[in-house]
């Protein structure tokens, strides 16, 4: 697996394709998992099939988010229970460690870290973008960013 840290609590990557991946992730401290997945995706080895089971195995809560890398905007009900999930990880005790991935880990799941940057950790949003960007070596998806900074934008407009 290609891991990308963001920072010491939050890493993108794509699938998880086999169970010893996933004990690795245990090795490594994770404490929870957000899994982008479309029926249509693939990925090598048994993969999505298999990740909520193997992180039952090895004692790491999978967040399953069942949408397709189809450049649709994403929903709000999704991006809250997304958030939410991370949430609950990254401020358990102070010690929590998340992996967002998706198949390649270059759409959906860098977006959401970008969105979990910004949301969760109160980051700000330009530093963001650019660590996640320099880690894929590419722009994040516009379509996925605008889903995030609107969901973002609309939320604090309710807050305020």
């Amino acid at each position: 697996m290609d891991i990308k840290w963001l920072t010491p609590q939050i890493a993108f990557s794509g699938c998880i394709g086999y169970d010893a991946d996933m004990a690795n992730l245990a090795k490594s401290g994770f404490t929870g998992i957000i899994a982008f997945f479309g029926e249509e995706d693939r990925c090598r080895g048994a993969g999505f099939h298999n990740e909520k089971r193997w992180g039952k195995k090895y004692g790491i809560p999978v967040h399953r988010i069942p949408v397709h890398d189809d450049k649709e905007p994403w929903t709000v009900e999704m991006m809250q229970a997304a958030f939410d999930f991370a949430k609950s990880i990254l401020l358990a005790e102070g010690k929590g460690r998340l992996l967002v991935h998706c198949v390649a880990g270059r759409g959906r799941s860098p977006a959401m870290a970008y969105g979990i940057l910004v949301f969760v950790l109160n980051a700000d949003r330009k530093c963001a973008e650019t660590m996640v960007c320099v880690c894929i070596q590419r722009n994040i998806c516009a379509v996925y960013k605008r889903s995030v900074d609107n969901f973002i934008r609309d939320l604090r407009r309710r807050e305020e």
